[in-house]
């Protein structure tokens, strides 16, 4: 169970990444949409924006605010996105999540 949320919280990560690198606002209602677009299919639950904004402010820690359109995280949030980027290993661009790096084998004579 928690692997799986931790997925689901690198998920969100990723759709949030997106969407600032395609400059549009950062709307609950659209990350959840690209989320069910990309990995609807792997959870047996239906993905709700109820069920995105409660991992966005419980896990992720972050805190959305009311617009006319819906909730947003808004921009003094942006920080705390960065940081938890290099906590889930999000890279920006286009390559998602870091894979893990190996430690190298010592050498001995």
């Amino acid at each position: 169970v928690n692997e799986r949320g931790m997925d689901l919280e690198a998920q969100v990560l990723g759709c949030i990444r997106d969407l600032r690198e395609a400059g549009r606002p950062l709307a609950i209602k659209d990350i959840t949409n690209w989320l069910a677009d990309r990995h609807g299919d792997e959870y047996e639950r239906k993905l709700t924006t109820k069920l995105i904004g409660n991992v966005i402010r419980r896990k992720l820690q972050l805190r959305p605010v009311r617009a006319s359109s819906g909730y947003i995280i808004p921009p003094e949030e942006l920080p705390k996105v960065d940081r938890l980027y290099e906590r889930y290993g999000i890279r920006s661009g286009t390559g998602g999540v870091q894979p893990a790096t190996a430690i190298p084998e010592p050498d001995f004579p």
